[in-house]
């Protein structure tokens, strides 16, 4: 067990037949994530099939039972559509479930189901990513029915048309050094009327009610007449502005890290752009 979590860590049974995720059988309310390694293949068929087309030593062969290998007659696919189904069920109760894949194609079809959720789709509230280890390739993703953005780095080549509709991050550079561009992104945000922004170094953290940025927020607040105050409920974006030294430049990584409104969160990156690239 794993020394630092093994105290946040429960076990807890299912039944092959019953559900996936039984949170009201087992007495629990909610939990943090899922963790899942799906059974791979469809048939006990495809199982020996894909192990004769290998040539490996001892200590590399597959040493899954066909229960946990095999799930009839989907495969993967399936199992995770499974857990999908009964995730629209449980919501948030469960804040991120997670899965992996062992084929690529798995990824882009499961993925298409993510798409065609409404609770979902609109805020493509996903990420997948990639795992290479010598020359075997896994796949994984993550999907939530809260506010809260999965942060993934990269775009990995072979994961193309898998990512959600609006990009989780905006990365651009200025021609001008680290530490002055820093004192101006905290001047920007300063004048917004956000609801909090917390700073440490090169990176800050701040979280809005409402588009604070447009020409209409703007005029109201000189007029003393936006009401900047909120609480939790209120947090319709929240955000985190990253500066680092490039030789003379400093590149700029505005990332997506709470909320579920990608208009908003494209709004704010332009108008972020715009502005510290003109420098004012």
């Amino acid at each position: 067990m794993n020394s630092i979590l093994g105290g946040r860590i429960q076990l807890h049974e299912s039944a092959v037949e019953g559900p996936l995720f039984p949170l009201d059988a087992l007495g629990v309310e909610s939990i943090d994530f899922t963790m899942c390694n799906p059974p791979f293949y469809n048939s006990t068929a495809a199982l020996a099939e894909s192990a004769a087309k290998k040539a490996l030593p001892p200590f590399s062969a597959c040493t899954g039972t066909p229960t946990e290998m095999v799930y009839t007659p989907t495969g993967e696919v399936g199992f995770a559509k499974r857990m999908l189904h009964e995730s629209i069920v449980l919501g948030a109760r469960i804040r991120w479930y997670t899965t992996l894949f062992g084929k690529l194609s798995s990824v882009s079809t499961f993925v298409s189901e993510l798409r065609t959720t409404p609770q979902l789709g609109d805020s493509g509230n996903w990420a997948v990513t990639e795992m290479v280890q010598g020359t075997t390739r896994r796949w994984a993703v993550a999907w939530s029915f809260g506010d809260r953005r999965p942060l993934l780095g990269g775009r990995p080549p072979s994961l193309k048309g898998c990512f959600p509709p609006v990009p989780s991050e905006l990365e651009f550079s200025v021609d001008r050094g680290c530490e002055g561009v820093c004192e101006e992104v905290m001047a920007l945000l300063a004048g917004l009327g956000l609801l909090q922004i917390k700073r440490d170094g090169g990176e800050f953290y701040g979280e809005a009610k409402a588009n604070v940025w447009s020409r209409t927020a703007r005029r109201a607040m000189a007029r003393g007449c936006m009401d900047t105050t909120g609480d939790e409920a209120d947090v319709k974006l929240g955000f985190l502005i990253t500066v680092e030294a490039e030789g003379t430049k400093s590149i700029i990584r505005v990332r997506w890290k709470r909320g579920r409104d990608g208009v908003l969160f494209e709004s704010f990156c332009g108008m972020t752009k715009r502005r510290l690239q003109l420098g004012k």
